[in-house]
């Protein structure tokens, strides 16, 4: 065998082993770099919708909180269509609330009822008032 082909039989093999190991090298740290990346975006939309999470919380808790002083000043002079009116706009203008309701304590509402309560929900898009769980 000639020089010449001993040397092609020899560098292309090495050229071919050099260019695979360069390959897995590229093909691993991509994607090590693409791993990385979506765990931060994975992190950062967590955080967003946390953050997201815990403001509705917040403001479904002091959303209760006001209803509750309101509801404790006015049980004596309001009437429950009032508070069906209130419970409804709370239900339609918050998209993070699927219900409200108001219970009273037995026969303090209403002398002739044990229990007055309505509750006011979504109900395939459509807000609901019942009295179901009175």
């Amino acid at each position: 065998m000639r020089i010449r082909n001993k040397l092609i039989v020899t560098i292309v093999p090495v050229f071919l082993l050099i260019i695979i190991i360069a390959y897995l090298g590229s093909a691993n740290t991509a994607t090590s770099i693409l791993d990385r990346e979506v765990r931060e975006r994975i992190s950062t939309q967590e955080a967003i919708q946390k953050s997201y999470i815990e403001r509705n919380m917040e403001l479904a808790g002091q959303i209760a909180q006001d209803v509750q002083a309101l509801v404790s000043e006015t049980y004596q002079n309001e009437s429950l269509q009032n508070y069906e009116n209130i419970l409804q706009t709370i239900v339609r203008k918050n998209d993070f609330i699927l219900g409200v309701g108001i219970w009273f304590e037995p026969y303090l509402f209403d002398q002739g009822e044990k229990y007055v309560g309505p509750y006011i929900y979504k109900k395939n898009g459509t807000v609901t008032t019942t009295y179901d769980y009175s």
